[in-house]
């Protein structure tokens, strides 16, 4: 297990990096062409550390998700390029979904 003191202590640090590891999977899919992707809910569980089970992580993970994908903006504020055009079907997975999500 790895452990970062700023995403410990700030759930919006934790939030914006589970994106960014996101938004590379979804860049590297758009670049084999996939068309569809399961993502797994990122930072909602083990590493989320204190934020686990936090009110409303699953549906700020989702909504950064939209972001990316319809604007083009990361939580952080950060402009990328909109994935959202490669992909026919992008779906959140959830397993054992956490408590309070």
């Amino acid at each position: 297990r790895t452990f970062c003191q700023r995403a410990h202590d700030h759930r919006g640090f934790l939030e914006a990096g589970t994106a960014w590891a996101i938004y590379a999977a979804l860049a590297a899919a758009a670049q084999d062409r996939c068309d569809v992707v399961l993502v797994p809910f990122v930072g909602g569980g083990l590493y989320a550390g204190p934020w686990r089970g936090a009110p409303g992580m699953l549906e700020a993970f989702v909504r950064h998700i939209d972001a990316m994908l319809l604007e083009g903006e990361m939580p952080d504020g950060t402009r990328v390029p909109p994935l959202g055009g490669c992909f026919r079907k992008v779906c959140v997975v959830v397993l054992g979904r956490p408590e309070n999500c």
